[in-house]
């Protein structure tokens, strides 16, 4: 577990979003009460801290998506996005997902 642990918190500074989101979905089975919402976010931050914009929104919707009762943590994770300079890929891939 510590070492896909990690491996899960190398993944946001080589700017693999698409690899946060599949790991966590793999992991979530094996280790489901480890995988929380707060974790979902915090590798979204460190995404976006590592310039990978799209792959915060990827993180945050699937966490949003995961967890519904947390949602107005991942919307306003979202909504904080949304403030700083987007590309046009970025927008719309938020207007798909319902967040513009």
């Amino acid at each position: 577990c510590r070492l896909e642990q990690t491996r899960l918190e190398a993944l946001p500074q080589e700017k693999e979003g698409a690899q946060v989101v599949a790991s966590l979905a793999r992991l979530s089975g094996k280790y489901g009460p480890q995988i929380t919402p707060a974790l979902y976010r915090s590798l979204a931050d460190k995404l976006k801290g590592a310039g990978d914009t799209t792959g915060a929104i990827d993180v945050l919707a699937a966490g949003h998506e995961k967890f519904p009762q947390e949602a107005q943590a991942f919307v306003k994770d979202i909504d904080a996005l949304k403030q700083g300079k987007l590309d046009p890929a970025q927008v719309e891939k938020l207007k798909a997902l319902g967040y513009l």
